[in-house]
Parts: C-alpha cells; sequence; structure tokens
C-alpha cells in the first residue's frame, strides 16, 4: 500500500470518529507544497491559530560518511521544513490579529552532542535556536512558539531512507538506521 492510501485511510478513520480533517499530500523540503498545503487549511478551515512543524529524517554522517546528498536532504526536511511552515503560516496568523502557537519539533539531540557529527543532530540543534529566537519576536504579537524536544520515541526514522525523493541523488546511499542509546 502506498504512502497516499495509507495516508487516505488514515483521513478516513478519523472523519469515521467524527473529526473534522482533511488530508493533503506535502513535501516539507519543498516550499511550494507546503504553501499549497497553508493555502488548503486556510480555505478548508479558515483563521488558523496553531501550526505544527512536525517532520524528520535520518541519514548516515559522521566523519566516515560525509555524503553531502545525505547532509542537504536531512537539512532539508528537518530545518527548512520548518522554516517553509513558518513562511507558509505565520503571515496569515499575524494578519488575522487573533494570536497563535507554532510547535517546532526538534529533539533531544538538537540539546545534546550525543550523537557526534551528524546531519540530524546539526539541524535539531538548528531548529531550538531558531525557536527560540522566534519566540522572543512573537512574544508582542500574542503569538507563542515552543519547541517540542522529545527524547527516545519509537519511530520508524530509522527506515527514512523510504521517502528519500530522487532528487537527493540514489549513488550516496550508505544509510543505516539509527541506534538511540539508552
Amino acid at each position: 500500500m502506498s504512502r497516499q492510501e495509507r495516508s487516505s485511510r488514515r483521513v478516513a478513520g478519523l472523519r469515521d470518529a467524527g473529526a473534522d480533517v482533511r488530508g493533503i499530500h506535502c513535501d516539507v523540503a519543498d516550499a511550494g507544497s507546503v504553501e499549497r498545503a497553508a493555502q488548503a487549511a486556510f480555505e478548508a478551515f479558515g483563521h488558523v491559530h496553531v501550526v505544527c512543524n512536525n517532520a524528520g529524517v535520518a541519514a548516515a554522517g559522521g566523519i566516515d560518511n560525509i555524503s553531502v546528498d545525505n547532509w542537504r536532504w536531512v537539512i532539508d526536511v528537518n530545518l527548512m521544513g520548518v522554516l517553509h511552515g513558518i513562511k507558509s503560516f505565520l503571515p496569515h496568523i499575524r494578519e488575522h490579529g487573533e494570536g497563535g502557537h507554532i510547535v517546532n519539533t526538534a529533539s533531544m539531540a538538537g540539546m545534546n552532542g550525543g550523537l557526534g557529527f551528524s546531519p540530524y543532530a546539526a539541524s535539531k540543534f538548528a531548529v531550538v535556536a531558531m525557536s527560540e529566537g522566534l519566540s522572543m519576536q512573537l512574544k508582542p504579537y500574542g503569538i507563542g512558539v515552543s519547541v517540542l524536544c522529545p527524547h527516545f520515541v519509537r519511530t520508524a526514522i530509522g527506515q527514512s531512507e523510504r521517502n528519500r525523493p530522487e532528487r537527493y541523488s540514489q549513488t550516496c546511499r550508505s544509510i543505516r538506521p539509527v541506534r538511540w542509546r539508552q
């Protein structure tokens, strides 16, 4: 079953449970895709007050595997995806003047260098810094900013490769699953 089929099933399940939901495919690494998702949200629900930027991938890194394509992919999703979300939704929230809140998901890896020289840790450190700076700037507008830094969470991030777009090269893929130390 494709990702879009799984997504459609989840949306249908939420609707069956009584939720007013919409589903839209969005590549957070693509600013245009995020902008289209934002426009769909505005059209469906009117004013948006809460934005949750929550996407993440992991790829091999370290001193023995400095693949620029791996770094570019992880930075584009984990960091630029957050920036695209802010850029697409913040003007709308400021314009309606009713306040709001932005939640950016980073990771404990964004507060601890324990993963070493890795694109994942670097991207998550950047999300923490960006969120802290944004929080100070948006407070006068009644818009809050939080950064979520979960510790070990059981996800399929070790299989991020399954979602890797062709534009991030198929030749530099030596991806190893992320193994969190506990």
